[in-house]
């Protein structure tokens, strides 16, 4: 098949799921900055942990967590029938994630980095998050190193999807990791327009990866719902 295929997929198989799963995101966003306000001007105490979207114990994180699973059991699926390394490699990249985000890898190895190298304080960031910019790298390079080698060894079909999956896995990473660093030094503005500041990168940063993958999987999900791409 021609690369020109990529071309031919029919967007509805795109566009229906992540609409809905893009609008659960919002809803959630929006249940979130609600509470907020109401938090602010002192009608509740603060906002239930359920609806943080920042929360780790949530509904949002729960609902990330979903995708993360959905995503890689799909990219599986699409590798069994196609028999592409690089779908393989993108299961095993977001299975990952998922178990960063399940774990807080990325949390603990920032601190341990930040203790045993005796990281310091610079321009705002904590030595914990030099110390997770650090893991990131890492990580970054295993993923680059294994990306490579499965769009190497994939026809060039898969590949154009494969690039399709980098470019979306690319604006997941701006969140994740340049907002979010974004979001630590505006948490150091004073008073209240540092909380505000601070809840607004939170939530950004948060509500950005919520969106990135659900793109991602309704992406997977339109790939898998194509004929065999190969």
């Amino acid at each position: 098949m021609k690369p020109s295929m990529f071309a031919e997929i029919k967007w509805t198989r795109f566009c229906t799921p992540f609409l809905v799963l893009a609008g659960l995101d919002l809803l959630l966003i929006s249940t979130n900055v609600v509470f907020r306000g109401l938090s602010f001007f002192d009608v509740i105490e603060s906002t239930p942990n359920i609806w943080k979207v920042t929360s780790n114990v949530s509904i949002s994180s729960g609902f990330i967590f979903f995708k993360w699973i959905a995503l890689s059991t799909i990219l599986v699926l699409i590798w069994r029938r196609d028999r592409q390394p690089i779908y393989a490699v993108l299961a095993a990249v977001f299975l990952a994630l998922f178990l960063d985000d399940l774990l807080e890898i990325h949390e603990f190895v920032g601190i341990t980095f930040a203790t045993q190298f005796d990281l310091p304080e610079v321009i705002g960031l904590r030595g914990q998050d030099l110390g997770e910019l650090m893991y990131w790298a890492m990580l970054g390079t295993a993923v680059l190193s294994g990306t490579i080698f499965g769009l190497y060894a994939s026809t060039p079909v898969a590949r154009l999807f494969g690039y399709a999956f980098l470019v979306l896995f690319l604006f997941l990473a701006f969140f994740g990791i340049f907002v979010d660093l974004l979001h630590v030094v505006a948490q150091e503005i004073p008073g209240d327009l540092g909380k505000v500041v601070g809840f607004g990168f939170g939530l950004f940063e948060d509500g950005g990866e919520m969106i990135a993958a659900s793109a991602l999987t309704a992406f997977a999900y339109s790939l898998w719902r194509h004929p065999k791409n190969s």
